[in-house]
């Protein structure tokens, strides 16, 4: 599923930029995480039929030199003789006009890297575009703190920072557990919950997807899963960019934010009941508006206004009536219509809960008196 990662609208955009400045000759280092999802490579190469007939994967060893390697892998018989300088590199036919990738998770070869780019973009620059080649690098990690030079050498700078919006995690989420067998609701607040507690990070999300409906609405014990596999227990003492580096922290709707399973333990489950409270907020509170609506339409006249609440408040327009007020008004009727009294007292506590900010219980949301609520019209 990590494959389809790509194509949702925040890393979409992610790759259209480093695609453009391919495109317009400029060479790009692209800074992303350790835990960069898979994909990103031939996303690019997908681009336009110009990119991918010119692109070229070169691999690299960490300890390999790069002006060698280059003349190892493009050099004809014609080209042997000469000197290994960066100007004749740039002139070689079979160097010229191409897209070079190359994948660098060693800080020791980003800073070789680094060395080579500067000194190859203005002989690059120098050539007219259908015989400039250029070079796509993709930094991850370790590498990616290495890299100190920047776009006045004429590179693209890329950083995987900021790309993903709670949108594209709410996509992701969904088309996740798109084919579970859950009833609507569920599924609904299990997506949410799933955004909300997995934020950027595709791989936590598609692991979590596949537990039971029980782990994703209370995903704390999750978190504390991937927490002590990831070694992430001191993240919290990290700089921002350094636990970016590693996929634990991102800009994220707006604020840099560190990843849930980096929280301490107190953090993670105040994180896991907001993220619960907030799923059902979006989801049970408006399933609740929406019955109360029906009830006040079903029953009509039986509602009687103007009512005076017990704070002294009028009201005239029946359209207004909260659950609490149809209660008391259909008290001294309630033993004959008995299945509605219950469901508008269910309600009722449901949505005292949120209003309090109180995460529903888990034995209510997985009640068939929760499912039945949602599929009954009175």
């Amino acid at each position: 599923m990590s494959s389809t990662w790509w194509s949702l609208p925040g890393p979409a955009n992610f790759v259209d930029r480093v695609a453009d400045s391919l495109r317009t000759g400029r060479s790009c280092a692209v800074l992303l995480t350790a835990l960069t999802p898979r994909g990103l490579r031939e996303a690019i190469r997908r681009c336009s039929d110009e990119l991918h007939n010119r692109w070229q994967r070169l691999l690299l060893d960490s300890s390999e030199a790069i002006v060698p390697a280059l003349f190892e892998s493009y050099a004809n018989e014609e080209d042997n003789g000469r000197e290994r300088t960066l100007a004749n590199l740039a002139e070689m036919e079979r160097f010229q006009n191409r897209i070079i990738w190359c994948e660098v998770s060693e800080s020791r070869a980003a800073k070789a890297w680094a060395s080579f780019l500067q000194n190859y973009e203005p002989i690059a620059r120098s050539l007219p575009l259908t015989s400039r080649t250029v070079f796509c690098l993709a930094l991850s990690g370790d590498a990616a703190l290495a890299w100190t030079i920047g776009e006045e050498t004429g590179l693209t700078i890329e950083r995987y920072c900021g790309c993903i919006t709670p949108l594209d995690s709410q996509i992701h989420a969904a088309q996740l557990l798109w084919g579970r067998k859950l009833n609507p609701l569920i599924q609904e607040i299990a997506a949410r919950v799933l955004a909300e507690v997995c934020v950027w990070d595709c791989f936590a999300a598609e692991e979590l997807s596949e537990r039971p409906i029980e782990h994703i609405l209370e995903p704390a014990s999750f978190l504390e899963e991937i927490q002590t596999s990831r070694g992430w227990s001191g993240v919290a003492e990290m700089t921002f960019v350094h636990a970016w580096a590693i996929g634990a922290a991102d800009e994220y709707a707006g604020q840099r934010l560190f990843h849930p399973a980096a929280l301490s333990p107190q953090q993670m489950k105040r994180e896991c009941a907001r993220a619960s409270w907030s799923a059902e907020l979006g989801t049970v509170w408006p399933m609740i508006e929406r019955r109360r609506e029906e009830v006040i339409r079903a029953l009509g006249d039986k509602l009687r206004v103007p009512y005076t609440t017990r704070e002294g408040t009028t009201i005239t327009n029946r359209e207004d009536l909260q659950l609490g007020h149809i209660q008391t008004l259909l008290f001294d009727r309630r033993h004959s219509l008995l299945e509605l009294y219950e469901k508008i007292d269910f309600m009722r506590g449901l949505r005292n809960d949120l209003a309090h900010n109180k995460p529903l219980p888990l034995s209510i949301m997985l009640s068939s008196k929760l499912e039945a609520l949602n599929g009954w019209h009175p």
